[in-house]
């Protein structure tokens, strides 16, 4: 797509529509990820930039809603406070960059992907919400 070529990224596979997430790579830092090409061209730029001090990652769970989610930071007192609901905390980690804690996150969604349920129940970070998921596999992965 030629308007793409005009922005800080370069598409690394086939353009097939506006709505079906392509891989990109971000000119300026090197990061690969999948995301629509309307979305670039609206403007969102890229994740690891955008998550650059967020060095945290965190799982918890939401006991009202029987749900959990992965999600990184760069201010954890003040993330777990922003989802309208407490969570459990179930491990925190701190990384060396958020270029790190992103790449785990993705890692983490993407193994269990299966799990992944959009519930709306949260203020944010519904995205990043699991339905039943093996918890003690998840807190592995983050040791």
């Amino acid at each position: 797509m030629d308007r793409i070529k005009d922005t800080e990224y370069i598409n690394l596979t086939p353009y097939i529509n506006n709505s079906t997430k392509i891989l990109h790579k971000h000119k300026t830092c090197g990061y690969e990820w999948l995301v629509r090409p309307k979305n670039i061209l609206r403007g969102e730029g890229c994740p690891a930039c955008a998550h650059s001090n967020s060095k945290f990652i965190y799982f918890i769970r939401f006991n009202e809603f029987n749900i959990y989610k992965i999600g990184i930071t760069n201010n954890i007192n003040i993330r777990l406070s922003s989802f309208g609901s407490k969570p459990s905390v179930l491990k925190i980690k701190e990384l060396n960059s958020g270029k790190d804690a992103l790449k785990l996150e993705q890692k983490i969604l993407n193994e269990f992907k299966e799990y992944k349920y959009n519930s709306g129940l949260l203020k944010s970070g519904n995205t990043e919400t699991l339905l039943n998921p093996p918890v003690d596999s998840i807190l592995n992965m983050l040791k």
